[in-house]
């Protein structure tokens, strides 16, 4: 997958655990990719997709939201890969 940005959006969570990341994916399917879905860093549980939507002014770029632990580093360059179960076909 090709992550174009991950940004920080804001924390609106009234005082939760979590920050919010948009993260936008070009030219790639995210088949799969599902609200709640878990997201994972180096295999642990850090958060969850909040929403996906495709970009109003591209059809080729989706921005996916995601909600991550406050307690997780995530760094500037930061890559977002989505992989899919073999059973389950959810990402």
């Amino acid at each position: 997958m090709t992550l174009v940005a991950l940004l920080w959006v804001s924390d609106t969570t009234g005082g939760r655990n979590s920050e919010r990341y948009l993260v936008i994916f070009k030219n790639h399917s995210l088949d799969g990719l599902q609200r709640d879905s878990e997201v994972t860093m180096k295999g642990m549980k850090v958060g969850s997709v909040e929403s996906s939507s495709i970009e109003e002014d591209n059809i080729e770029a989706v921005k996916v939201i995601l909600r991550i632990n406050k307690d997780i580093p995530i760094k500037i360059n930061t890559r977002a890969v989505v992989r899919r179960n073999i059973l389950t076909g959810l990402a």
